[in-house]
């Protein structure tokens, strides 16, 4: 192979790498269905969708495993897991993967949801997550019905806002 052809073949690798991992469902190891719109309104299961900073302009790809505080795994040591749930709600663990500026940067974290149902039917929830000493804590607020949840988030840096669809595994 010519030298001009593999450097050109060497610049344009990492190019290709990214234009092959835009579709969501590329960056866990299941291929992903959006269920259908008749599925009735829960906030446990897998979610994916977008995120996006109105502070910063940063935006990206989220993905959350959303169970119950009940079926959480014992090393969910959050604090609002440990205390009783209040009258009329319910507690989910979500585990959080999100990218900064697009596919870039992955962040890991848990949250606490607390869940109240809506006679709407929706299913409405906020948490809050501590960023630490310096940055304070973000809430979060938001609603699911049917396989969409629509959520914002406030700290004192920044604030957005996450579109979600639920997804379920195809075998």
């Amino acid at each position: 192979m010519q030298p001009s052809r593999t450097l050109a073949l060497l610049l344009l690798a990492p190019l290709l790498l990214l234009a092959s991992c835009v579709k969501t469902g590329d960056f866990w190891n299941h291929k992903v269905v959006l269920a259908s719109d008749l599925t009735p309104s829960a906030l446990d299961g897998q979610w994916e969708g977008s995120w996006q900073s109105y502070e910063f302009y940063d935006n990206g790809l989220v993905h959350l495993v959303i169970v119950s505080t009940d079926v959480a795994p014992p090393s969910a040591t959050l604090p609002a897991v440990t205390s009783p749930a209040a009258p009329g709600t319910s507690r989910y663990l979500a585990q959080v993967e999100q990218w900064h500026y697009g596919i870039l940067a992955p962040e890991k974290f848990n949250m606490v949801l607390i869940t109240t149902a809506a006679r709407n039917g929706q299913i409405q929830f906020h948490g809050e997550r501590d960023l630490g000493p310096l940055e304070g804590s973000c809430k979060y607020d938001g609603f699911v019905e049917n396989n969409k949840a629509v959520l914002s988030y406030v700290s004192r840096k920044d604030f957005g806002s996450l579109t979600l669809h639920r997804v379920v595994n195809a075998h």
